[in-house]
């Protein structure tokens, strides 16, 4: 679906939180979207701080099944620039990619409350 979008390139996908640092590093994309829970030794949360200390300008956009308030402040103060629930808002997602590429200015992690 994110392939379709005009002006996204969906340049990866990653199964646990290792190899997805390594494509991330390799590829060095704009926006990573990222799911709060990882397999292997590295939840969500520390994953995003630590793409957000190497590299504060990229975007990140949290997407996950567990929508609940303390997810999305944890998420929200570790840097997560949007964050979705992926069984009410996906296609809130496509919305936010497609303005997005299209230069257009979207708000933070308050856009999708």
């Amino acid at each position: 679906m994110l392939s379709e979008i005009d002006g996204i390139e969906v340049v990866g996908e990653a199964g646990n939180a290792q190899s997805a640092m390594s494509a991330i590093d390799d590829v060095n994309p704009d926006m990573v979207i990222l799911e709060t829970h990882l397999q292997g030794d590295m939840n969500g949360v520390s994953f995003l701080k630590k793409l957000k200390q190497d590299c504060p300008a990229r975007l990140v956009l949290m997407l996950t099944s567990y929508p609940y308030k303390q997810y999305r402040k944890r998420c929200v103060e570790a840097g997560a620039d949007y964050f979705f629930d992926k069984s009410r808002e996906f296609e809130s997602v496509a919305v936010l990619l497609s303005r997005l590429a299209q230069g257009g200015a979207a708000a933070g992690p308050d856009l999708n409350r």
